[in-house]
């Protein structure tokens, strides 16, 4: 870590947030496919959104649009 100057712990406490990350939208991309299939692809991001919350999945609007 002698090239960025930060501790080591920082340094994988954010690899570590940013695969976190990575994997709590690939699991939302998947429900979000699923519910979507399932409404015969006729749901947009507010009934998307609304359906996310109801199945405990609390995200912002505008993350919801960007992943669909």
């Amino acid at each position: 870590m002698q090239v960025a100057s930060i501790p080591k712990s920082t340094y994988e406490y954010q690899v570590n947030a940013i695969h976190k990350m990575e994997e709590k939208l690939k699991e939302l991309y998947a429900v979000m496919n699923e519910i979507f299939t399932n409404s015969n692809q006729t749901y947009g991001y507010r009934r998307m959104q609304i359906e996310l919350k109801n199945r405990g999945y609390f995200f912002n609007r505008k993350k919801v649009r960007k992943l669909m």
